[in-house]
């Protein structure tokens, strides 16, 4: 058991709430860094859901709703689902401005989801295991409410990469409430568990720009651009900071 399951779940989701209704995610990915972050997991979340088409699909920790351009295409009907209702008003306002299909879920926590089986023939979850109480749980939650047949695509933080390995020290002997990034291993292990078949796995942000400054230099840009080429080379593909699987549901 991790020092984050050891704690209580409701005194868990409330920080993890209050933390999320004042903070200004958008301004996350106005810096130059952040500009090349966005841009970068914006490419790999299209390309794992590239001519693919669905009915319903939530967005499991959905924020402020960046993703919404991206996924949005692929499916008839998007419901945001998050643990703050300021992350849930700014999404429903991006929604809008896109002219989507689109409703809302305030959870009380992503690794216990309220809602029937089989529900959903797509789930979005990006950047948001490391902030649940039990990823295992969330992956298992997935699994329940998708139908068979649908997919879950994740796009999340990789404890293999240089940056997962610096979070994961962080959270093993400085704050253990840092993110607790999964290792592709362990990750792949219980998707598996849970009768999800990996039909896409990428790796993403293989030049690690979240090492870098914010003020970006024009040379650093190129070179993490450069070597985003790898992120489907084998083994190599392993080490990107960020994971992006594509699982259907047997």
């Amino acid at each position: 058991m991790t020092e984050r399951v050891q704690q209580n779940r409701d005194d868990f989701a409330k920080a993890k709430r209050d933390t999320w209704n004042t903070t200004d995610y958008g301004s996350w990915f106005k810096p130059a860094r952040g500009q090349v972050i966005d841009t970068l997991e914006k490419a790999a979340l299209a390309k794992a859901l590239a001519g693919r088409k669905y009915e319903r699909a939530p967005d499991v920790g959905i924020g402020n709703g960046r993703l919404l351009p991206i996924y949005a295409p692929h499916a008839s009907h998007i419901t945001g689902m998050d643990i703050s209702s300021e992350q849930l008003d700014q999404a429903t306002q991006a929604a809008s401005k896109l002219g989507l299909n689109f409703d809302t879920k305030l959870c009380q926590e992503a690794s216990k989801i309220e809602i029937p089986d089989k529900s959903y023939d797509l789930i979005i979850c990006s950047r948001v295991l490391q902030h649940v109480y039990d990823w295992r749980e969330s992956v298992a939650e997935f699994a329940r409410i998708l139908k068979p047949g649908g997919d879950l695509v994740l796009l999340t933080y990789n404890r293999a990469s240089v940056y997962g390995l610096k979070k994961y020290y962080q959270h093993k002997f400085q704050n253990p409430t840092k993110g607790r990034f999964q290792n592709p291993a362990g990750l792949t292990k219980h998707l598996k568990k849970n009768g999800l078949v990996i039909e896409y796995f990428e790796g993403a942000l293989m030049g690690q720009p979240d090492l870098f400054s914010k003020d970006l230099s024009d040379a650093s840009r190129d070179f993490i651009n450069k070597l985003e080429k790898l992120s489907s080379a084998p083994l190599i593909k392993y080490l990107g900071s960020r994971l992006v699987i594509r699982a259907k549901k047997l």
